[in-house]
């Protein structure tokens, strides 16, 4: 084994050490999330790879910079215009600019760096690593709540998390910084356990499925609406999809009827049995309620270029978009996750285009209900997916022009 390829498999280990702690984001250090400090690790030393002359970022595609280039032109607008890096526009209410780009950029460029370097170091077997990992990570954050919420696991560090719970407690966040966006995660992560249990065999087969379980038990101990919606988003999908790879497409319709006719019937138990109807729930409403009207005052102030990068950092992962960064950010992100969409939809069944597609539906009617706009717990299946659909079109693109040239000798 040369420098080279030692030097490549000791990155491709720290890309996945960096999936998997993407969702861990109450996990510390010196007050900064472990997966941040693992990605941005990991990309200092793609950068460098790529500088001396590795392949490293071969690979990367115009669409993927779009949100970090836009992220950085608002905030040197922003800085211009007589603001400031560090201080929050909105204090208590937003996050300051400078960090608001710098977690932009992580969870979208930076993603997209490990995603192509897994896939150019070995193909598809490399960049299924690495969700494997990522897939790991999140599992694991949902068995940590699982047994939270039985009073049997305490936690041996310190966890950043906003509502402080406690074993036993009603809700559970795992190694999440909330509920909400545990339960996130987790519906996120349900495509991906059935990808890889479609793809594998043996014991990879079942310890994907087992993950499935921790997944759904894990979805239960948040007790989440907004994680429930997603839940069942996310499994109607995957039913489409495993109908349709099996060529059982007439079955599609049939399926969607029977699931929305459990779903009518079943919300007599919802509200009775899940946060649906309970008290808190209505008071949760009208705080959120409150929230986006803010936000929203936020955008129309500034609809084009938003109010200031970070300036609210409300309820929806939309609104954020409008408010920080205005229809400038907003098209943006629609670029960059609207390029890939097209890519899945025309490559739906290959597993990589299930996966993708499937995250992204899930992730744009998360944005919806939740804040999430720069956790990049999202983007590393979409951004592996993608750089996997490209790497194949690459390999096919080059058999087919080589074809001639073997036939004119």
């Amino acid at each position: 084994m040369n420098d080279r390829t030692l030097a490549s498999r000791a990155l491709l280990v720290l890309v996945c050490c960096a999936a998997l702690s993407a969702p861990w984001n109450a996990v510390r250090v010196s007050g900064l999330p472990v997966g941040d400090l693992l990605l941005g690790a990991a990309i200092v030393m793609l950068v460098i790879r790529s500088a001396l002359g590795g392949p490293a970022l071969r690979g990367l595609r115009w669409w993927m910079l779009v949100p970090s280039a836009v992220c950085v032109i608002l905030l040197i607008v922003h800085v211009l215009a007589g603001g400031s890096l560090t201080e929050t526009v909105t204090p208590g209410r937003g996050v300051a600019p400078g960090l608001f780009t710098a977690r932009a950029i992580l969870s979208t460029a930076g993603v997209a760096c490990c995603a192509v370097f897994a896939t150019a170091t070995g193909g598809l077997r490399s960049a299924r690593h690495v969700l494997a990992w990522w897939y790991l990570g999140v599992v694991t954050s949902a068995a940590v709540a699982v047994l939270q919420a039985l009073g049997v696991w305490h936690a041996p560090l310190e966890l950043d998390q906003t509502l402080g719970l406690t074993p036993g407690a009603e809700r559970q966040a795992g190694l999440a910084s909330h509920p909400n966006a545990l339960a996130h995660s987790l519906a996120i992560a349900i495509p991906a356990g059935v990808l890889l249990a479609a793809v594998s065999t043996g014991m990879r087969r079942a310890a994907a499925l087992a993950g499935l379980a921790v997944l759904l038990v894990g979805e239960a101990s948040t007790r989440s609406r907004a994680g429930l919606i997603l839940t069942a988003v996310a499994l109607v999908l995957v039913g489409c999809w495993l109908l349709w790879r099996r060529r059982h497409g007439v079955l599609i319709i049939p399926f969607i009827i029977v699931v929305s006719g459990g779903i009518v019937v079943s919300v007599p138990f919802l509200l009775e049995h899940t946060r649906f109807g309970s008290e808190g729930s209505i008071r949760s409403d009208t705080t959120r309620l409150a929230a986006l009207e803010e936000g929203w005052r936020f955008f129309s102030g500034s609809p084009l270029i938003g109010s200031g990068p970070g300036v609210w950092f409300g309820e929806s992962a939309l609104l954020i978009l409008l408010a920080s960064g205005g229809v400038v950010l907003a098209l943006a992100y629609l670029v960059f996750l609207g390029v890939p969409t097209m890519m899945f939809a025309c490559s739906l069944r290959a597993p990589a285009g299930f996966l993708g597609l499937t995250t992204v539906v899930v992730t744009v009617v998360s944005w919806t209900m939740n804040n999430g706009l720069l956790e990049r717990v999202a983007y590393w299946p979409i951004l592996l997916a993608a750089a996997a659909l490209t790497a194949t079109a690459e390999r096919s693109d080059d058999v087919t022009r080589s074809r001639p040239r073997d036939r004119a000798r």
